[in-house]
């Protein structure tokens, strides 16, 4: 089955930079403006992993890595934000998150970061 990145929310530029740094370590990137957009969109043998701005319009982070759950979908979550406090990403990452990374972030890292969610979806 085929890895997809799926990138929600990031502004324009941040999205198109942050697709073109991870787009070798997958076989395509999706670029959704919400997390309505990605749910609604994404079909339920999906496989990859999730790419979603802290702060997501709409009904927000934790109500997408809610609804990834409800559909049934075994698509880690990466969270990336700037100046998160540390009770904002420790929320995140009970509600479900794999990783929180911090924006901006090194191209190195981020490339270790999703390689690491894409194998945990595989798990």
């Amino acid at each position: 089955m085929a890895n997809t990145i799926y990138i929600i929310h990031l502004p324009g530029d941040e999205s198109r930079r942050v697709a073109g740094v991870v787009a070798p370590e997958a076989d395509g990137v999706r670029l959704y403006e919400s997390s309505a957009d990605f749910l609604e969109a994404v079909t339920p043998d999906a496989c990859g992993c999730v790419l979603a701005s802290s702060d997501l319009i709409g009904s927000g982070m934790c109500a997408l890595i809610k609804g990834i759950h409800e559909h049934g979908l075994r698509l880690p979550v990466v969270v990336l934000g700037r100046d998160a406090d540390l009770a904002t990403a420790v929320a995140f990452m009970r509600a479900g998150a794999t990783e929180f990374v911090e924006l901006p972030v090194l191209d190195r890292h981020l490339r270790k970061v999703v390689r690491q969610a894409l194998a945990l979806g595989q798990s």
